[in-house]
């Protein structure tokens, strides 16, 4: 085990509630949108460093089914209060692009927190009211969560430093907290098949691409199944 994973498997044995729920990042200049429907995309500037964002990252695996709110993901990433992309009856999405404050280590990503019911069509029985931050209708109905950060820049997230979360520390985590690890190749007709991690527990499921270019996560994709 190198010595960047240390730290990182030490915050999931460790007791309490992981990163300091205080808002470590403030908003930036929202970028515009490519189209008229969606408003512009909202960007956060942090004053913590990619190694950290790899400890919020991890501190994901000790959440609840029941406990993953937009106000959740707020207080672990130390976000500012986000809003949604655009306005839908069944769907709730919020994006925003996360990057370091001038001055520290270059690094952005992009953080998407969504929650739908599907068929999410406009046709069928409304789930959220409200605009911009809507609230579900029937507050203990949840519909299909996924939480999703994605590396920006991954050629600048080397192996061997804090920034780097290797695929093997996130299964060691996982496995401490509870989590089924199992590597999948995937079934694919038009293109090279590439592997990932699949992480699951009771309806929640994490998804990691492995890539041989880069062997860090640069993409944590986690969902929970709606509950019917």
């Amino acid at each position: 085990m190198s010595v960047a994973v240390l730290p990182l498997l030490a915050l999931l044995a460790a007791p309490g509630p992981g990163p300091r729920p205080v808002q470590a990042c403030v908003s930036g200049t929202p970028e515009p949108s490519d189209s008229p429907s969606l408003r512009p995309t909202p960007t956060a500037l942090c004053a913590y460093g990619a190694a950290d964002l790899n400890r919020r990252i991890l501190s994901l695996l000790r959440q609840s089914e029941r406990t993953l709110e937009i106000e959740t993901v707020e207080r672990i990433f130390g976000l500012p209060r986000l809003y949604t992309a655009y306005d839908a009856p069944r769907s709730a999405d919020y994006f925003v692009i996360l990057s370091r404050q001038p001055g520290g280590e270059r690094w952005r990503a992009m953080l998407s927190f969504d929650e739908s019911f599907f068929p999410t069509d406009r046709a069928r029985q409304p789930r959220f009211r409200g605009t911009m931050r809507p609230r579900r209708i029937a507050p203990a109905r949840r519909g299909w969560l996924q939480l999703r950060v994605t590396w920006l820049e991954p050629r600048e997230i080397r192996p061997g430093t804090g920034a780097c979360l290797a695929p093997d520390a996130l299964a060691r985590g996982a496995r401490l907290r509870g989590w089924r690890v199992e590597p999948v190749m995937p079934l694919v007709m038009d293109a090279a098949p590439r592997p990932r991690l699949e992480i699951t527990r009771g309806r929640g499921t994490i998804s990691v691409p492995l890539a041989d270019e880069n062997p860090c996560v640069t993409d944590f994709d986690l969902s929970i199944e709606e509950a019917r």
